[in-house]
């Protein structure tokens, strides 16, 4: 089926079955715009707000689920080719999900909270959905997917698009060089590979030669480091250049995975904290340079007391504070942490509870004074420094900025992708390690070698694997325990 949104077009299939535990999907389809809803299966609004979700988003896939207690978002770093066909994968185990896209690599990702069960009990929709403002809170994605779907597997089992003529809306054929596809002069040719490639004129683009190159993504819109967005107004389109790069089509540059900050002007900015108002929970890889340094902060409204998250060096001791409306907490790590060298800190606060953590060592209690208990933030996530001083309430105790490097950041279980979804950055370059082995890659105490071919390798323990040693191999050794009689 070809998917035209024009102007809505989706597929009614009944909801993915046996999906409570697990799921498969497998998809086979040829996009024609960079941004679509491509599959989405929830929940009656009575019920919960469950579901899955796939599509495009600025020309990467993105697989969301929730499964009531908190959304994993997993998004394939790579942008996709437009006008050719591409076979992804979506599994979820639980609270565990991956994508595969063309054979590639699984990216990975983890819902939050403690339910782990998956109900769906509303249709299955395939290339839109009837009413995207629902959806704003879960998938995100404003409009359906434009192109072709040639193939759909769920659970092991194909769709056969023959027999779902009545739960159409908007959909037609794939179209072949017989419906001459092919606009504004192109020139059709038969493809196996897409059905039909268009060659374009000079000055047009997209794979019907529908757009004008000046005004709309293509593929030599933007460097290869940078994403392409296309203006609402519908005229010309900009490149959001990733971490490190610059220039009108983010060529200039080198891109940074990981960040180093100077300790003076140095910070990068994300979009603020959502969902953190009862729970929040920060684990972060960092190899400080100075004893002194701010290395994450969020803050509140500016009000007599104002609320705020932040994580420090502090004499080279890691310092978690918080502040809720009626007295801080302050949370010291009881050793100091060695410079040059990788650690990774847990900060969590559960109301006014919080718990600190460094490396291997022990877990520091406190519990913020008074009867505030909910966490209220609205600036941007800093990492490193902030943008002015003027932002940082004086409570938060902060001198200086953060020099050093930044490696994995999470929030509440989530990875942010630091190089992709920052909203601004200043003065950043790029971290060198002597070796990969450095950042001590390997979890649940697998042993780290240093590889030419893939830069680092882990050797797992019995009981797990993966590419870090982060997937347990027998759930039942990682002491989870039944419920119910299980």
């Amino acid at each position: 089926p070809y998917f035209a949104q024009e102007p809505t077009s989706y597929l009614t299939l009944p909801t993915i079955k046996n999906a409570y535990k697990a799921f498969s999907v497998k998809i086979n389809f040829r996009p024609d715009n960079v941004d679509g809803m491509i599959l989405y299966n929830g929940q009656r609004r009575t019920t919960g707000a469950d579901f899955i979700s796939l599509g495009l988003v600025s020309g990467r896939l993105e697989f969301r689920f929730d499964v009531g207690s908190g959304m994993a978002t997993i998004r394939d770093p790579n942008p996709i080719k437009l006008g050719e066909f591409h076979t992804v994968e979506v599994h979820r185990n639980l609270t565990q999900g991956y994508i595969i896209v063309d054979g590639g690599e699984p990216v990975n990702g983890t819902s939050q909270g403690k339910f782990q069960g998956l109900d769906l009990n509303e249709d299955l929709y395939l290339g839109g959905y009837p009413n995207y403002t629902v959806l704003t809170k879960t998938a995100g994605i404003k409009s359906g997917f434009v192109g072709c779907i040639r193939q759909l597997v769920i659970q092991g089992e194909e769709v056969i698009f023959k027999d779902l003529d009545r739960s159409s809306t908007g959909v037609t054929n794939c179209p072949t060089c017989k419906d001459h596809p092919c606009q504004n002069g192109g020139s059709c040719a038969d493809s196996e590979a897409s059905l039909y490639k268009c060659s374009c004129p000079r000055g047009f683009t997209g794979s019907n030669c529908q757009h004008h190159s000046s005004l709309h993504c293509h593929s030599e819109a933007c460097g290869p480091d940078a994403t392409c967005i296309n203006r609402p107004s519908g005229l010309g389109y900009d490149c959001r250049c990733h971490l490190g790069k610059f220039g009108n089509k983010c060529t200039k540059g080198e891109l940074v995975t990981t960040p180093l900050f100077d300790g003076e002007k140095s910070y990068i900015a994300y979009p603020p904290l959502t969902i953190v108002h009862d729970d929040l929970r920060v684990e972060m890889e960092f190899k400080p340079l100075q004893r002194n340094g701010l290395m994450f902060f969020s803050g509140g409204k500016k009000m007599k007391v104002e609320d705020f998250v932040a994580i420090s060096m502090v004499e080279g001791h890691v310092e978690f504070r918080y502040e809720l409306g009626t007295g801080q907490a302050v949370l010291l790590s009881p050793q100091p942490v060695s410079l040059g060298q990788w650690h990774r800190v847990v900060a969590e606060r559960n109301k006014k509870d919080g718990h600190l953590r460094v490396d291997k060592g022990p877990v520091e209690k406190r519990t913020s004074p008074g009867k505030a208990q909910g966490l209220n933030i609205h600036t941007p996530m800093y990492l490193g420094g902030v943008s002015s001083v003027d932002i940082l309430p004086k409570p938060a105790n902060v001198s200086k900025m953060f020099e050093g490097c930044i490696g994995e950041v999470s929030i509440n279980n989530k990875k942010v992708d630091l190089s992709y979804s920052f909203t601004e950055s200043r003065m950043i370059s790029k971290c060198v390690d002597s070796s990969p082995c450095d950042r001590r890659p390997c979890l649940n105490g697998g042993e780290c070698m240093s590889n030419i071919e893939y830069e680092y390798q882990c050797l797992c323990k019995d009981g797990f694997e993966g590419e870090r040693c982060e997937v347990v191999r027998y759930a039942c050794q990682s002491n989870r325990h039944c419920q119910n009689g299980g």
